[in-house]
């Protein structure tokens, strides 16, 4: 009797050990599910390659709401990543982080993503990489060209438009004619200057490849890939068909010639624009 007298408080500290360590882990199993799901979402939406994953937000996992997870990627992807992670029945709320704000590069993207047909691809990388922007510090004091006072003339409009898409290179999903996400910007931008100058006459939509693989393969992938831009511009914007036309390079006219860098092959693959 006096062993269970001295001992009395033994069980129900125990018992709030166990409690206390089953919250824990449930915590933990509940966090990672959450991370794991709104990893997914990312993925399944194209939306892995700039936007990430990096925690949990409160105390062991838990905020005043619930679990609250954190993503981290260009202010302008907000919106899209933020509506793929809510879908997850794993996750109550999330927390974005623009790393515009502390240093990371901005990438302007439209919240409407759509993808055209695929194609299949000797490229082992986008068509154009936020690397290659990187590896161009000359460009990186430029202003994209503004919609505010448009080109008058056929020739003036290549010009900016070409201007425009090397400043903000349209990117690929890797093998692929899928518009990412943070290109979708600029393609509006471009649709804003066709739509204020309607008396300018046709254009024609360049892609072009690297020299990896087989020339026909490349000639199809450049083909299929300015063929989702003009898609976008005249399904998405509204600009006129007829204006539009879609034509594949491949491989034969390179920027950089010979190709001795990864550097080198991302500037040759590209969107450009010519005179109809």
């Amino acid at each position: 009797m006096s062993i269970l007298r001295k001992n009395r408080w033994a069980v129900p500290l125990l018992a709030f050990f166990a409690l206390a360590i089953k919250a824990l882990l449930l915590t933990m199993m509940t966090a990672s599910a959450s991370t794991d799901a709104a990893t997914s979402a990312l993925a399944d939406q194209q939306l892995d390659a700039n936007v990430s994953v990096v925690g949990i937000e409160g105390s062991d996992g838990f905020a005043s709401d619930g679990l609250n997870i954190i993503l981290e990627g260009p202010a302008s992807e907000e919106q899209a990543a933020v509506a793929a992670v809510k879908t997850q029945d794993a996750v109550n709320s999330v927390v974005y982080r623009p790393t515009d704000a502390i240093g990371g590069e901005q990438n302007p993207a439209s919240p409407t993503a759509t993808t055209a047909s695929s194609a299949p691809s000797s490229d082992d990388t986008p068509a154009t990489t936020t690397g290659e922007k990187a590896l161009a510090p000359e460009t990186s004091k430029k202003e994209p060209p503004s919609s505010e006072n448009p080109p008058a003339s056929g020739n003036a409009i290549d010009e900016t438009l070409n201007k425009l898409f090397e400043l903000e290179p349209i990117e690929f999903t890797k093998n692929r004619s899928n518009i990412r996400n943070n290109s979708f910007a600029t393609l509006d931008k471009a649709a804003t200057i066709l739509a204020e100058n309607p008396q300018v006459g046709s254009l024609v939509v360049v892609g072009h490849t690297d020299t990896d693989g087989a020339a026909s393969i490349n000639a199809a992938l450049s083909q299929a890939r300015a063929e989702a831009v003009v898609a976008y511009l005249v399904e998405q914007k509204g600009i006129d068909a007829s204006r539009l036309t879609a034509d594949g390079k491949g491989e034969t006219q390179p920027l950089v010639t010979p190709e001795l860098s990864s550097a080198d092959k991302q500037k040759n693959r590209r969107i450009a624009w010519e005179r109809g």
